[in-house]
């Protein structure tokens, strides 16, 4: 069985190396995600994963983050 806190804990351990630990970017080119909403952030990953969403760099990260989300 998937521990769900376990996953959730990795995949926001994998944001915060581009995004910050504080979630606040680094620069222009990786944006803040501190303050924004669970939904929205969910609905991006997904379009990134979709392909959706056009992203040199988050496709990979958001495939990888999985349908649990």
């Amino acid at each position: 069985p998937t521990d769900a806190a376990g996953t959730l804990g990795q995949a926001l351990a994998d944001c915060a190396r581009c995004h910050g630990g504080d979630g606040l970017g680094r620069g222009p080119a990786i944006p803040v995600l501190a303050g924004q909403g669970e939904a929205y952030l969910l609905e991006s990953l997904r379009a990134y994963a979709e392909e959706g969403r056009a992203s040199g760099l988050m496709s990979l990260p958001a495939i990888e983050a999985g349908p649990q989300f």
